[in-house]
């Protein structure tokens, strides 16, 4: 989703809301709780040291300066304020989608202290 990356063997189906925060089946199967990403970024996501706001018809990236600096997101094949179309996550409800992004996005900014 972020870095274009195409080799199946480093490819994650990342949870939104983690496994052990979801109410049911039904959360944890809803295709609007997952993206997919590339291994690296995905233990990113998961430690909240990048996260995504929402901006519109889009999501935007945003990293933990704190304890993620911008020259080592680079490394990683990231930036900051990288646009991600909601379209391009190829979901069929959105809403869903949003409402675990807020939530994602809600301990991130607690957990890098801009909560």
């Amino acid at each position: 989703m972020l870095t274009g990356i195409d080799i199946k063997c480093l490819l994650v189906a990342s949870h939104i809301r983690p496994w052990s925060k979801c109410s049911g089946t039904k959360d944890r199967l809803d295709g609007a709780n997952g993206l997919l990403l590339s291994a690296n970024i995905d233990k990113l996501f998961d430690n909240h040291l990048i996260s995504f706001k929402e901006s519109k018809e889009d999501l935007e990236l945003v990293i933990n300066r704190k304890k993620l600096s911008i020259t080592q997101a680079n490394k990683l094949g990231i930036r900051p304020g990288q646009k991600v179309l909601f379209t391009h996550v190829g979901l069929t409800n959105e809403q869903n989608l949003k409402t675990y992004m807020a939530e994602h996005y809600k301990v991130f900014l607690e957990k890098s202290g801009l909560g």
